[in-house]
């Protein structure tokens, strides 16, 4: 008789990060972004290394629940400035864990950054999206007219070579 056979094993996930030694919220590895990883139902923080605001993208199939936990209130707000927006984030709303969590997850990605970043949060579909989201999606600026990521290693190598 042959061992019954193993399930496959899957790969081993890169543990969550904890910026400068710990404390509060795991934070996740970071990824190059690209708009085929966007899903409507879901909210995603994006960072570009302390250069630009920090940007919340909010999917439009978000749950209320969430919308009026992290930004107090629904569907009204897609009419309100991405800045404004960012302002109902911070601080935490009180008795909101979700809101608290964010809040934590903001703080550790600002540590140690000499420029406080502020937060931009935009709604899936409003006008706002086509000016703040496409410079965040590193994997999609060739269709943005910009050059990927390694096109732009290459013109910056390229650039420091030629340098005197």
């Amino acid at each position: 008789q042959q061992p019954p056979q193993q399930p496959p094993q899957q790969p081993p996930q890169q543990p969550p990060q904890q910026p400068n030694g710990g404390g509060g919220a795991a934070l996740p590895a970071r990824c190059a972004a690209a708009s085929a990883l966007l899903n409507e139902r879901g909210a995603y923080l994006f960072d570009d290394g302390g250069f630009g605001p920090l940007l919340l993208w909010v999917g439009r199939g978000v749950g209320a629940g969430w919308t009026q936990q992290v930004l107090g209130g629904g569907a009204e707000l897609a009419s309100v400035d991405p800045a404004e927006l960012g302002e109902r984030v911070e601080p935490a709303r009180p008795g909101s864990v979700l809101s608290g969590r964010l809040n934590v997850v903001l703080q550790q990605l600002r540590r140690g950054r000499p420029l406080q970043q502020s937060l931009v949060v935009v709604m899936q579909g409003t006008p706002a999206e086509g000016f703040f989201v496409p410079p965040y999606l590193v994997e999609d600026r060739q269709a943005h007219g910009a050059p990927s990521y390694p096109e732009f290693l290459a013109q910056l190598s390229r650039l420091v070579l030629s340098r005197p």
